[in-house]
């Protein structure tokens, strides 16, 4: 159990049952296996980069197969937001490469999209790291995507920490 992974769920205050979840970046998939244990309201999509990242997490971490309530593609999580005309009542942004967040999950055009793609009343978790350079430039360009409707939660340990931003 990780501790950033329950902060991640802090959603759940403030849309606890959703019936769109939207999550870039699978991991090991604890958030969606959570998602899909939990919340069975819930269809999710999730969209992972690497094709490798969603073999291991089905072979080592039980995530489940594709069904009615958990679809995985492959594919570019920021273009996918931008792309795509559905809206989500959650957002879930866990995009971390070997050694940083992916660049292109931490710009002004990518949260304006997420902001765009969000249900009216939508939350969008995004996992950051605090010691991260970017750090307080990211948490800029997402208060001004969402209209300053930014909160910062400390997950645990130093180091993580779970930005919530609200579409309204």
């Amino acid at each position: 159990e990780v501790v950033y992974t329950r902060s991640m769920m802090a959603w759940m205050l403030f849309k606890p049952r959703p019936r769109e979840v939207l999550m870039i970046g699978l991991g090991g998939g604890s958030l969606a296996k959570f998602v899909y244990h939990y919340v069975p309201s819930a269809r999710t999509t999730v969209v992972e980069l690497n094709a490798r990242v969603v073999v291991l997490a089905r072979q080592y971490f039980c995530v489940p197969e594709n069904d009615q309530r958990l679809n995985i593609i492959i594919g570019d999580g920021a273009q996918h937001v931008a792309d795509n005309c559905s809206r989500a009542d959650v957002i879930m942004v866990d995009g971390y490469g070997a050694q940083a967040q992916a660049p292109e999950l931490a710009s002004l055009n990518f949260y304006r999209h997420c902001c765009a793609a969000l249900q009216p009343g939508g939350v969008m978790s995004v996992n950051l790291w605090g010691g991260d350079r970017d750090f307080t430039a990211c948490v800029a360009r997402m208060r001004e995507a969402f209209g300053g409707r930014v909160l910062c939660l400390p997950a645990g340990k130093p180091g993580n920490v779970v930005a919530l931003a609200f579409q309204r």
